[in-house]
């Protein structure tokens, strides 16, 4: 089973490729504006780095707060539109967990 993970809830995003409970890709970085424009390449790059498509995603967990209120509608956005198109399903995490 292959898992996105993304963590838009604050200035540090988060993204992470795990597969079969291994982490093969992460990225977490500072991003201090226009989150919106740079997500999909930040998702498309990690995805490459790991030699995967977003097809081969099985379910995307995606923090839904506590948070930054525009980076959490960012992701849950954007996770929900993956999983839309997939047919997958979307995991809601607390970023206190």
């Amino acid at each position: 089973m292959k898992y996105l993970l993304l963590d838009t809830s604050s200035s540090n995003v988060l993204m992470a490729v795990i597969d079969n409970n291994k982490v093969v890709f992460e990225y977490r970085k500072k991003v201090e504006s226009d989150l919106a424009s740079k997500i999909l390449t930040i998702i498309d790059n990690g995805l490459k780095e790991c030699n995967s498509k977003i097809q081969d995603i099985d379910k995307i967990f995606v923090v839904n707060g506590p948070g930054s209120f525009t980076g959490v509608r960012i992701g849950v956005t954007v996770a929900k539109n993956i999983a839309w198109s997939l047919d997958k399903d979307v995991i809601p995490l607390s970023s206190l967990e």
